[in-house]
């Protein structure tokens, strides 16, 4: 299965966002990175390609626990 740079598999990176409740619009962007407590986050991007049928939006998630390997 091919994953994605942060690791998840590609195509299902927005399926645990509908989960809760969000609707992602042409997520482009993911990165790793740390909060200031210290703790890791993942964030996911998009922009609304100059149409106002879509929207920008950032989505930061803390992570509580990585998968092992």
């Amino acid at each position: 299965m091919k994953r994605s740079a942060c690791g998840l598999p590609l195509g299902r990176a927005a399926a645990p966002v509908r989960a809760i409740g969000l609707v992602p619009d042409n997520i482009e962007a993911t990165s790793l990175g740390k909060a200031k407590d210290g703790t890791d986050v993942f964030i996911l991007g998009s922009d609304n390609n100059f149409s106002a049928a879509q929207k920008t939006q950032f989505y930061a998630f803390k992570i509580l626990r990585r998968p092992q390997q």
